[in-house]
């Protein structure tokens, strides 16, 4: 949803570090804002074919910047984080695929938001200039605006458009990238506490980083091992012996295997699912990192999350019957679980979940 109290920061803040842009400049920033970069996809191919040429070799040393609205801009040179050629190719694609096609109402907002701004002076454009340029950009069908050949002279742009949530985890991503090229089969765990994002991130990064998601919730403990005394043990509710035996043996041997995940809502198992050893596979759930396979993982991430949202995000997504569940039951295991492992402190990237979350 656009926020144009958002972008006027957003301009501002590039007034700031681009001191020359120009009105076209600035229309182009409110453009990709508005439609992201759906129009700029011509497939993975072409896409690092692209990037390969702009970062002068197969790696790019990225950094990210808000754009707003759901986007960010992922420069390919001049940052902190290494990142190959084929994941930053990737997540312009993906991102581009998931382009919302977004009305002209938002680009329109955007627009009267940099008039706004050149009528206080508080861009360089003068008002006349700005109204200039995007009457010319309504004249030619809101065809995707270049930048300025000033604006390219003094910043040398080469950065690809990108989902904001993309750009977000940047560092991790950077991480993981590095993981995947210097060590083969390698496995990465994500534990911590419900409702923290474990399988919205893993997904996230399974599809960036093309590596396939193991979930512990396939590894329910089935009825015949619910006892008395499992139940009571810290982190036994979980069926750590078959994900071992059925799921990372199989990996670390790099061998092709198959599993059957447990059907909650049936209380049986289902269909066997086919497959097999990646250069990169990521595991995500609760109890993840329990003792019995942690020694297993090349990197362990923790997802942490401040209570009070905890708790709005279990309501929204389980209802307030449920809710009361996870307070009496469920969050009180999954907390002697990670006190009584030290998961937490053990894991080698933390996150914590609040409300408002910036780009790095």
């Amino acid at each position: 949803m656009m926020n144009t109290m958002n972008f006027e920061q957003i301009v501002l803040a590039h007034a700031e570090k681009y001191p020359i842009m120009q009105a076209q400049d600035y229309v182009k920033l409110a453009y990709q804002a508005a439609f992201g970069c759906g129009h700029m996809a011509s497939g993975f191919e072409n896409a690092l074919v692209r990037v390969r040429s702009e970062c002068a070799g197969d790696g790019c040393s990225a950094r990210v910047e808000d754009i707003g609205n759901g986007y960010a801009r992922l420069y390919l040179t001049g940052g902190e984080y290494p990142l190959s050629s084929e994941t930053a190719a990737r997540m312009f694609i993906l991102s581009a695929e998931a382009a919302a096609e977004e009305s002209k109402e938002a680009f329109f907002a955007f627009l009267k938001t940099l008039t706004d701004l050149s009528r206080e002076r508080k861009i360089a454009p003068t008002e006349a200039e700005m109204k200039e340029k995007i009457h010319s950009v309504q004249d030619n069908n809101f065809a995707p605006v270049s930048h300025t050949e000033v604006y390219r002279a003094a910043y040398h742009p080469a950065y690809r458009v990108v989902k904001a949530e993309y750009a977000r985890h940047i560092s991790l991503i950077s991480k993981l990238d590095e993981l995947k090229r210097t060590k083969t089969g390698a496995i990465v765990s994500i534990d911590g506490m419900c409702a923290s994002g474990k399988t919205t991130l893993s997904k996230l990064l399974g599809d960036i980083l093309d590596a396939p998601v193991y979930h512990m919730d396939d590894f329910f403990l089935p009825p015949v091992k619910r006892t008395k005394e499992r139940l009571s043990e810290v982190g036994g509710n979980v069926d750590y012996e078959r994900f071992k035996k059925d799921v990372l043996n199989p990996l670390l041997l790099k061998k092709p295997f198959s599993f059957q995940p447990f059907d909650c809502s049936k209380m049986d198992f289902g269909e066997p699912i086919l497959s097999q050893s990646a250069p990169l596979s990521i595991v995500e759930g609760s109890y993840a990192c329990h003792p019995t396979l942690e020694s297993d993982y090349d990197l362990k991430i923790f997802l942490s999350i401040d209570p009070e949202l905890q708790l709005e995000r279990i309501r929204a997504r389980n209802g307030d019957r449920m809710l009361e569940r996870f307070k009496n039951e469920w969050i009180p295991m999954e907390n002697r679980y990670f006190e009584a492992f030290d998961v937490k402190q053990k894991a080698d990237y933390r996150i914590h979940i609040q409300k408002e979350t910036s780009l790095p």
